[in-house]
């Protein structure tokens, strides 16, 4: 959905694969949201959870100390213009953070396996979201990055190969389910999909899009490798307690 936000307020044709992702993106997020609560824990992969949430934040305030836009060069324009609709459905994507971010809060020190991480958690969490947030100013405004498109998907990165540390870190699967991770993947590839189409309008200026194309086959292979594993693991569990089941019988 932010893809399809963007790339209306940089007049840029939203395409199917990019209205899909937008579909798909929701899906995962109500179902992380439910097994959270459900399961006392949280889904996203923590880091992950302050950049994406920093990054709606970000424009939902009218991207903070940046440049305005200029009405003789509104290519450069680094923030997209979000009114009427689009500043509702982003903000509800704000919405939907903010309920995981209480999710990493209100679960995550239980689960920190680091006595002195576990001991300052509040704190530390509050700084990685305030380094978090500068990041993203930081990153957008060096590289000259229309909408944040290239952070967007970095942050995506970020998070499909943390998601496969989170899985390492919990055997029992335990706030982990299989929709959130096929639904992940497909929001992602199709976002992909939809940038390639209308390229390469979203990154003006570029000697190269290889960057681009590197995050978006990254993005696809660790959301793939992480199902692999989420679903190896869980016939695994499933053959050990079918097996303990028989032990007892």
């Amino acid at each position: 959905m932010r893809a399809q936000i963007h790339a209306v307020t940089l007049n840029l044709p939203v395409n199917g694969p990019l209205i899909v992702s937008g579909l798909c993106w929701i899906v995962a997020y109500i179902f992380a949201i439910r097994e959270g609560f459900r399961a006392k824990t949280y889904c996203i992969p923590t880091f992950a959870v302050f950049l994406n949430f920093t990054w709606e934040l970000f424009f939902a305030l009218d991207c903070p100390f940046v440049p305005a836009c200029t009405v003789t060069n509104p290519a450069a324009c680094l923030c997209p213009d979000i009114t009427g609709l689009s500043r509702v459905i982003l903000w509800g994507w704000v919405a939907f953070d903010v309920l995981i971010v209480y999710q990493v809060l209100r679960y995550g020190r239980e689960r920190e396996p680091i006595p002195e991480i576990k001991r300052f958690f509040s704190a530390i969490a509050a700084s990685m979201v305030v380094f978090a947030f500068i990041l993203q100013w930081a990153f957008i405004t060096y590289y000259h990055d229309r909408a944040g498109v290239v952070d967007a998907f970095m942050i995506n990165l970020v998070m499909s190969i943390s998601f496969i540390y989170l899985l390492i870190s919990r055997p029992d699967l335990n706030g982990l389910p299989t929709s959130v991770a096929w639904f992940k993947m497909f929001g992602t590839t199709l976002a992909s999909i939809g940038f390639c189409i209308m390229k390469p309008f979203p990154f003006p200026g570029q000697q190269s899009d290889a960057f681009v194309y590197v995050l978006f086959g990254g993005n696809f292979l660790f959301d793939m490798a992480y199902i692999f594993l989420l679903t190896n693991r869980r016939r695994q569990l499933m053959a050990a307690n079918v097996a303990t089941a028989g032990a007892t019988a």
